[in-house]
């Protein structure tokens, strides 16, 4: 049965194979494999960036071009940076003739002008536009004293008890943060011993939703507060003897590159592939997300730990909310009918005529299904008779790419 993939979020992302050995080639003659993908989540961006789109459609864009350099690092950087370690012999190098420094190197550059083009869209173009139509993310500073007052009830009900501060001394090093986890990093200072000063670490929850909505108003405003800045105003309750002085978001991206050979399959595929999984959380970090306002000693703190082990070639500091993914929200609001493009209405195929058995269907002839311009409930009536059908012995398909929708 067909399958498909979303063109924007592009093809699966594997690791780069080197090139075969043979003939030397002309490296003028080749694109970079890594370099040619940048390009193409430029296009992505280009659309986000598109004051012709409705403006919700231009906010789906912007989050799926994050996401899409979310998995760009999580295995493509991810694999490039492994290939430092190796002893690439001149015949393993790829065609183009860029070693995993070089590419590394102009990743780096080229992906820094991209994440500043990306924020720069959000904020002077997607966010004012939000605004101005009714959708606003409310930062501490704009909040009435009713809306503080709900903030407060909401963190001490739904929030705090799922909070965990881990505080960084001596005795206690740089604690190890998850693959694409939202974390603060704290400065805090002792109420005893005025100046002496402590770094400590918070994991945002990432079972609350980051998007919190604020009580309706009556002036047909939908409002919301990042869940980080509903932590950051009542941080205090959570360190005795201490206050908050400085806060700053970071996010931290890990190698999540799915590679198994053949000699590491253990008992079954599938319990190694799930073995694997669970290891990526644990994978060598590949780049670091911060706020622009982190002060040199945040960058410090962090670029010193052995938890992460980075570059400052890997550091991205944002210029607005760290993890724009999050932001795919605000597209799924009920209503704004008028900020997206109308729904497209996928067709039956013709030879499928609603009450027809899909297998008379086949035996008439071979049927090519075109998704998305047509129904996949072809496919979802087709399954269904093959289950009733007492000639169907077995039912086997392969699954890629789907979602919470997804019947």
């Amino acid at each position: 049965m067909a399958t498909t993939h979303s063109q924007l979020n592009g093809p699966p992302a594997v690791s780069a194979p080197v090139a075969p050995a043979g003939p030397a080639f002309d490296a003028t003659l080749f694109l970079n494999r890594e370099l040619s993908w940048l390009d193409f989540n430029e296009r992505v961006l280009e659309e986000a960036r598109d004051p012709s789109n409705p403006l919700l459609d231009r906010l789906k864009f912007l989050a799926i071009c994050a996401s899409n350099l979310d998995e760009f690092f999580e295995v493509r950087v991810a694999g490039l940076q492994a290939q430092l370690y190796e002893n690439l012999e001149p015949q393993d190098m790829p065609p183009d003739g860029m070693g995993p420094l070089a590419q590394l190197l102009e990743i780096a550059r080229r992906a820094h002008d991209f994440v500043a083009r990306l924020y720069e869209t959000w904020l002077q173009q997607i966010h004012p536009g939000l605004r101005e139509h009714g959708i606003r993310i409310c930062p501490p500073g704009e909040l009435t004293p009713n809306q503080n007052d709900f903030l407060d009830d909401y963190f001490d009900s739904q929030v705090y008890p799922v909070l965990t501060p881990l505080a960084i001394d001596p005795a206690h090093p740089f604690p190890h943060v998850h693959n694409k986890s939202l974390n603060l990093l704290l400065r805090i200072e002792s109420l005893n011993q005025r100046g002496r000063l402590l770094y400590a670490v918070l994991q945002v929850p990432s079972v609350i939703n980051r998007l919190v909505p604020l009580p309706d108003e009556g002036d047909a405003q939908r409002r919301f507060v990042l869940l980080e800045d509903v932590i950051g105003p009542r941080l205090d309750a959570l360190f005795g003897g201490y206050r908050v002085i400085e806060r700053v978001a970071f996010r931290a991206t890990r190698n999540s590159d799915l590679s198994i050979q053949e000699n590491e399959v253990k008992s079954s595929l599938l319990s190694t592939i799930e073995e694997t999984l669970r290891q990526r959380k644990w994978g060598a970090p590949v780049r670091l997300e911060i706020s622009e306002r982190a002060d040199e000693g945040f960058l410090a703190q962090l670029l010193s730990a052995s938890a992460l082990e980075l570059e400052e070639r890997d550091v991205y500091k944002v210029a607005g909310p760290v993890d724009l993914t999050a932001l795919a929200g605000l597209y799924r609001l009920d209503g704004f009918r008028e900020l997206k493009e109308p729904p497209f209405e996928p067709q039956t195929p013709a030879c499928m005529a609603p009450r027809k058995n899909v297998f008379t269907a086949i035996r008439e002839g071979d049927i090519l299904v075109h998704h998305p311009y047509e129904s996949f409930g072809t496919e979802v009536k087709f399954i269904e008779q093959a289950s009733e059908d007492p000639q169907v012995l077995a039912i086997k398909m392969t699954l890629y790419r789907t979602a919470d929708s997804n019947p």
